[in-house]
């Protein structure tokens, strides 16, 4: 049973940090265009949100999706570092 809660576990996880980095993407993007728009390009040549957000050039994303995963692996990281250590360093 415990085998499969951590698997269960795991999934959830995995789901987590998706949904993490697309919102990361998804506020990037936001940024971006409004960005451009202020910026006084034409932003009114997108005729819907998913032209604008395929106009985003593709380092954006990638470079944001790079930058949170090391945040979220680094965060998971040090407290399975902690977790290895036993109670006593948790209860500081």
């Amino acid at each position: 049973m415990a085998r499969h809660n951590t698997r269960v576990m795991i999934v959830l996880y995995a789901f987590a940090v998706a949904g993490v980095v697309l919102s990361v993407d998804v506020g990037l993007a936001v940024t971006y265009v409004s960005g451009i728009a202020e910026s006084g390009h034409d932003a009114a040549r997108y005729k819907s949100l998913i032209a604008m957000l395929r106009g985003v050039p593709m380092p954006v994303y990638v470079w944001g999706e790079l930058a949170t995963l090391a945040v979220i692996l680094g965060a998971t990281a040090l407290q399975l570092g902690k977790l290895r250590e036993g109670g006593r360093p948790l209860l500081r």
